[in-house]
């Protein structure tokens, strides 16, 4: 089983054949190698692992050794960051251009929209968002993989002391989709 991606071996990946009402399971090793024994027949695979889409429906014909590689898509966050007073004060969301976006050892950085993309892990994350004249925004997140999802974080403008410079918070919002499914 290998990182669609970066094409490194996966472990710990559930792969599970199915035929009829028999399954067999296995679990991928530390070199993404993982080996069921079923009879002959045309089994339906599929993959399963924390951080990753799940690898469904794969057709395999049985008839003497078989070999299946797998290919898993790593979960992917995706997101918008805009400056909150403006956004607020004029009804026009305005983007913040150039945001560091930072889940667990992923970054990226927004565009010219506010948009950003990048791979993450399952499980409850804390994200980051960093950029020039703005206060750095720190939010935990529950990252599932399997399906599409929304979260909106909003964070309350306020001007910090405007002896400090008059920094404002960025306020994440209208779509963290954490996309991991079919």
């Amino acid at each position: 089983v290998y990182n669609k991606k970066t094409l490194e071996p996966v472990p710990n990946v559930l792969v599970k054949a199915q035929l009829g009402q028999y399954e067999n399971y296995a679990i991928s090793d530390e070199n993404g190698y993982y080996e069921l024994l079923v009879p002959r027949g045309e089994w339906v695979v599929e993959a399963r692992r924390t951080g990753f889409k799940p690898a469904s429906g794969m057709k395999a014909v049985i008839q003497s050794n078989y070999r299946m590689d797998i290919y898993l898509d790593p979960a992917t966050i995706t997101g918008y960051v805009w400056d909150a007073v403006e956004s607020s004060s004029t009804g026009v969301l305005k983007p913040v251009v150039g945001a560091k976006v930072k889940v667990g050892d992923s970054e990226a950085t927004t565009d010219e929209k506010g948009y950003f993309t990048l791979e993450t892990v399952e499980g409850e994350q804390e994200i980051v968002i960093e950029a020039p004249r703005y206060k750095t925004l720190r939010e935990k997140i529950n990252v599932v993989t399997g399906g599409n999802y929304e979260f909106h974080l909003w964070k309350v403008s306020a001007y910090d002391d405007i002896n400090s410079g008059g920094r404002v918070t960025l306020k994440l919002v209208d779509s963290i989709n954490i996309k991991g499914g079919e």
